[in-house]
């Protein structure tokens, strides 16, 4: 007997396993030569290459009685006719015939609805409704029997056309027990004993894989295909879902999201109490890309970045800085303007167990070794002169071992382990509240409207005012740098004037400024010159015939002292730089000297095209060290006289006492107290200094602050002495 898809599916399975079942010959099928309502042909199943269950199904549902007979013709109750039985025991045998007669009732009453061609029409409103045949139909559906009424009354009431079309979908694979209600299910909650049946080997392959999915649909493909190739009893995918939802947030968030997200939003912190620190003992400081768009002077529009140090005790914004991208360079810039605004941090004293920190993130500046330091090894120690040799052949160079200050480091993406970071958050919220086109938001995806038509017409703008920057910069609705930048200053100054909250401070309310006055009693200075030393990169070098060669091959430093350690083929000297400013460095001598040494711009080989700088620098350096070979002593007197090196270095200081009258009226009567944090750098004042030695008073203040101002590219350097 041949059954087309319709009927085959109507036995318990898809349309789509059916066509499986054809295409891969398992089930035979023959084509009728008709065609449906899609075009396709129509095509038949046999009934006997169906599995045995099917046929049984069929046979149920179409040979007369309540039995089949099986090929030993001995009757065989189905499955629906098993619940069918188990749902009427339930009820008293009075009842149950009405209960079966009912259903019976119900069934034709479903199989006419069946019948029905068009089920739901348009109304004048242009909505689908049933039609007045279907809502008859369900009138009729209506319970008149007493026993039924008596047991289940909600049968006096009409169904609706829904659940009459349910019922004729259940009817097609339940028969009869799709009119009655079934037994009852065990309770849910705690009293619930089911279990999914669940092979051994299954339960270890979730336990072990489900951290590698983090949906429960990839998780349950991925069991389906090793349950097909080993032969595993597995559960389904609502089973594998609901076991997803009980999985612990902390859990979920860690395996998932990663250790990034676990931080930000549930890692326990340990609260803190600052109650017990010194002013500016501890700083606080990180990089932050402002929520503000703002114009550069070429026209174009970038988003600033500010670096800031925040003093942790009093809630100080004690430095900071504001450039186009965060460096190394922008932290020392910081550090710069909150020791000249605020003073230095505490010295540090380890007799004590006092120290001062910089509290950083892990961040790639804040490790760098401008900061952190280098160690950096010397093959030969120092000659100095006098006969005196150095003893130390390594030196460990940084600013944090310079001055003394020690490094505590957050845990990274953890916004309550830095205060700083709830600094930022009040600068945003001033931003979004004095800024209107210029605000873009702190979601980098989803940008204001005001915002995207501002930056609509400034690109309409430059087009039209392109080489006139004059008038871009009138009619731009963004600010300039420098003038965001005088509004976030004000903001700072009115942010360390205002009232605070301190929940590390116990709840207390301060005004950071007082704060710093009451705390503060003794103000810790750095010159500005070691300052800016300090912050410089370090690296060692030798000399050659044209001083320290460094950068590129071609490029060459040069200082007269060089004169009187160069050709030692063991000295080697350290070097300090910026990355800001290729046109210079500063050289530490052995004998202690600082001198700067400008960059020797290499010059044409044509005549007409020398550079003249270049010439004279090179013919000093040459008449210098002529001048060395003139006034060089073999004996020197010093040491003919029998005077030690301590007793040079005794006659050359300056009697602190011989202070000039000028100087000394300069200091207050209730001055507060003032500490100067001498480094190496800081070199003691000479009476009478050598002519051969260059002394730090002979390097420019300005141009040594300046390296931290100036910016000079390599780019415009290599450009100037190719011109």
């Amino acid at each position: 007997m041949w059954l087309t898809f319709e009927e085959t599916a109507a036995l318990g399975t898809t349309p789509q396993w059916i066509r499986k079942q054809v295409a891969s010959g398992e089930w035979e099928s023959r084509g009728t030569g008709r065609r449906g309502r899609n075009g396709k042909e129509i095509k038949e199943v046999l009934l006997e290459s169906l599995p045995q269950k099917l046929q049984l199904q069929w046979a149920r549902e179409n040979a007369p009685g309540d039995t089949i007979v099986d090929a030993e013709t001995e009757p065989v109750k189905t499955d629906s006719e098993v619940k069918l039985i188990a749902a009427l025991q339930r009820y008293a045998p009075e009842v149950r015939e009405a209960f079966l007669a009912e259903a019976q009732r119900l069934l034709e009453i479903a199989r006419r609805y069946e019948r029905v061609e068009t089920k739901r029409a348009k109304n004048a409103e242009g909505k689908y409704e049933f039609v007045p045949e279907v809502l008859a139909i369900c009138s009729e559906a209506v319970c008149t029997e007493p026993l039924v009424l008596s047991v289940e009354g909600k049968r006096s009431k009409s169904p609706s056309p829904i659940t009459l079309d349910g019922w004729l979908r259940k009817s097609k694979t339940e028969g009869l027990l799709a009119f009655i209600r079934s037994s009852a299910k065990p309770p849910s909650g705690t009293n619930d004993r089911r279990k999914a049946k669940v092979s051994a080997a299954a339960v270890e392959f979730l336990n072990t894989k489900f951290k590698n999915y983090p949906s429960p649909r990839h998780l349950h493909r991925a069991l389906r295909k090793q349950a097909q190739k080993h032969g595993w009893i597995i559960p389904s995918e609502s089973w594998v879902r609901r076991k997803y939802d009980h999985i612990p947030a902390v859990a979920r968030t860690l395996i998932y999201d990663g250790q990034k997200a676990y931080n930000s939003r549930l890692a326990p912190f340990v609260p803190r109490d600052y109650r017990d620190l010194e002013a500016l003992q501890i700083l606080c400081g990180d990089h932050s890309v402002r929520d503000v768009t703002v114009m550069l002077p070429d026209g174009n529009l970038t988003r600033p970045w500010l670096t800031v140090w925040q003093d942790l005790r009093t809630g100080l914004i004690w430095g900071w800085h504001l450039d186009l991208t965060p460096s190394s360079n922008t932290i020392g810039l910081a550090y710069v303007n909150g020791v000249q605004n605020f003073g230095a941090q505490p010295l540090s004293r380890p007799d004590d167990n006092f120290y001062s920190y910089l509290q950083t993130d892990q961040g790639r500046d804040y490790r760098s070794k401008t900061l952190t330091g280098q160690t950096l090894t010397f093959k030969d120690a120092a000659r100095i002169e006098g006969g005196l040799n150095a003893l130390c052949t390594q030196r460990k160079v940084g600013f944090l071992d310079e001055m003394g200050l020690k490094q505590m480091l957050a845990r990274g993406y953890n916004a309550k382990e830095k205060s700083v970071e709830r600094t930022f958050r009040v600068i945003s919220d001033f931003e979004e509240n004095h800024f209107e086109a210029e605000y873009c938001g702190r979601d980098a995806k989803n940008k204001p409207e005001k915002w995207q038509r501002a930056w609509n017409r400034h690109q309409k703008l430059l087009k039209k005012f392109k080489g006139n920057l004059e008038f871009l910069r009138d009619e731009s609705p963004f600010i300039s740098f420098d003038d965001y930048r005088e509004n976030l200053a004000g903001f700072i100054t009115e942010y360390n004037n205002t009232e605070h909250k301190r929940a590390v401070l116990g709840g207390a309310t301060i005004i950071p400024t007082r704060e710093y006055e009451r705390l503060y009693t003794t103000r810790y200075e750095i010159s500005d010159d070691a300052l800016a030393l300090l912050l410089m990169k370090a690296a060692k070098r030798k000399l050659g015939k044209n001083g320290v060669q460094m950068f590129q091959s071609h490029w060459y430093f040069w200082n007269d002292a060089f004169s009187e350690f160069k050709g030692d083929k063991k000295l080697e000297i350290e070097i300090r730089y910026t990355d800001g400013d290729y046109s210079r460095l500063w050289a530490v001598l052995p004998d202690g000297r600082i001198v700067e040494a400008p960059l020797i711009t290499p010059t044409s080989i044509q005549p007409g095209r020398l550079n003249k700088k270049t010439m004279e620098t090179v013919a000093k350096a040459k008449a210098s060290e002529r001048k060395l070979v003139r006034d060089f002593q073999f004996v020197q007197q010093s040491n003919f006289r029998g005077e030690s090196t301590e007793d040079r270095v005794a006659a050359q200081l300056v009697d602190p006492d011989e202070t000039p009258q000028a100087e000394r009226q300069k200091i207050a009567v209730n001055a507060r107290p003032s500490v100067v944090n001498m480094t190496r750098f800081d070199r003691p004042k000479l009476a009478s200094t050598p002519k051969s030695s260059v002394s730090i008073e002979q390097i420019e203040r300005a141009e040594v602050v300046d390296i931290f101002r100036e910016k000079k590219p390599a780019k415009r350097i290599k450009q100037e002495w190719e011109d």
